[in-house]
């Protein structure tokens, strides 16, 4: 008979593969961790009504008819207002013709 021991049929023994699968597990989990402390929050309870969506669009019409319609200062320091579009648009239109002469 031959003086090799008889191979089990591993090539490289249990115990490398048992540690690599349980460093595997591991770098997973705390893959995993990482991922849940940090993932985004939902971005609401998602169970608002067709009214409640409703309500919430007719204030940002609302919001953006005063804001078209007024004025505002933007940055006193500098002089800086915000004018109703239909006084912006007369402005810009004087300028055109002012240029055009």
């Amino acid at each position: 008979m031959s003086d090799e021991p008889h191979n089990s049929g591993s090539c490289c023994g249990g115990v490398p593969v048992v540690r690599v699968t349980l460093g595997a597990l591991l770098l997973l989990a705390a893959v995993w961790f990482v991922w849940l402390k940090h993932r985004p929050e939902a971005l609401g309870d998602g169970l608002r009504s067709d009214e409640q969506r409703a309500a919430t669009l007719e204030k940002l019409h609302t919001k953006a008819d005063t804001l078209a319609k007024t004025y505002t200062w933007l940055d006193k320091d500098k002089n800086v207002v915000r004018l109703p579009l239909d006084r912006a648009m007369e402005l810009t239109v004087d300028e055109l013709n002012a240029a055009k002469k």
